[in-house]
């Protein structure tokens, strides 16, 4: 399943429900992708392999981790 980079969600599913999310891959080059989390002016960012841990399903308004 393909990671669907660029892409702002909602969770909607586990502990961040409700929270938007949005998936950059990391310009220098390294593999690996930026995964952006806010809610209520609260924002996190962190880094993650791009790789098969990482895969996420899109659908109508939300984003839920598989």
């Amino acid at each position: 399943m393909k990671i669907p980079v660029g892409v702002s969600g909602l969770i909607s599913a586990g502990d961040e429900v409700g929270w938007t999310v949005r998936i950059e891959y990391d310009t220098d080059g390294t593999g690996g992708c930026h995964v952006f989390t806010s809610k209520d002016g609260e924002r996190h960012d962190n880094w993650e392999a791009c790789s098969q841990r990482l895969r996420m399903t899109l659908r109508p308004g939300a984003m839920i981790a598989i």
